[in-house]
Formats: C-alpha cells, structure tokens, sequence
C-alpha cells in the first residue's frame, strides 16, 4: 500500500519508484523501508474521499520517481529530503462498491453516500441486521420504504463517479 520499490536501473535503492496505493478502506498508511541506501518512507492519508496528503522521504544521496496515486499519472522525481503533497485525486479513491452486494458494503463506500441521500432518503435509518441484505432486498420491505426503480439510477450515477 506505500509501493516503495527499487528502481531497475539502480540496485541497493539508490534509486527508487515509489507507487503509494490509497484505498477508501483505510485511512491512512505508513510503512518505512530500511534499505541499503538508507530509510525510505512513504505515508498518504485521505482526507476526504478525493483528497490525498502524501509524506515522502528520500534518504541521503538517493533519488526516488514517485507516481502520484489518482493524478493521471503525474510524476515528481526527489532528491533526498521530506517531501508533502496535499491535492485531489481525479476520480475517488478505491474501487466501485457492488450495488448488488450487501447493504453495509455499500454504505462504507464514503463517496457513494450522497447518492444514497439523493435515492434512498432515510437509508441511514436501515435497522443494522438488515446490512447483510442487498439494496433490492430491501426495497422489497414495506417498512424501510425505499423506491427499487431508483437502483438502476444509483448504478448510472455510481458509474459517472467511478469513471
């Protein structure tokens, strides 16, 4: 998840690429790798469901190509140092939820939320034993009063965010 790898020119880490892979599912990471040339370190943290803080540190007398995750491949190249970039990612961060699949799956995904208010007015008040059912299962329950002809408009809207 901090994608700190060697370079291929440059055996013993005097070079590196850093590939950091943020994930909606954690918040955060940090991971250090004591490596021949010195300590690399990378750490991201979600901010939001598109914002990103990337730390970086380079050790003494490396360089490292980093790949900013989620920027349509932008690349900075480093010198030894602490670096931070704080900006927003292009798409949110994390693979599409499975609308089909279990309810509390589906209302974790952080940037799916607004589209749940959007169709479903009230789904914060789904009793929680009901998370493992689908959304069209619960659509099927008088009670909860969830309109099943808006899921295919959740999927359209789900695609757009996502793509």
């Amino acid at each position: 998840m901090a994608g700190i790898n060697p370079a291929a020119e440059s055996p013993g880490f005097k070079k590196a690429v850093l590939t950091p892979r943020p994930n909606f599912r954690l918040k955060s990471v940090e991971a250090s790798l004591n490596s021949p040339a010195g300590i690399y370190t990378v750490g991201w943290h979600m901010e939001t469901d598109k914002t990103i803080r990337l730390r970086v540190q380079v050790p003494f007398d490396c360089e490292a190509r980093l790949i900013l995750p989620f920027s349509n491949g932008r690349e900075e190249l480093l010198r030894a140092g602490s670096y931070e970039f704080h900006y927003k990612a292009i798409k949110p961060l994390g693979e599409p939820p499975e609308i089909d699949g279990p309810f509390n799956r589906l209302k974790e995904c952080i940037p799916v939320r607004p589209l749940l208010d959007k169709y479903f007015a009230g789904w914060q008040n789904i009793p929680r034993f009901h998370g493992q059912d689908s959304l069209a299962r619960l659509c099927e329950i008088p009670y909860l009063h969830l309109n099943i002809d808006n899921i295919d408009l959740l999927k359209k809207d789900v695609e757009k965010l996502y793509s």
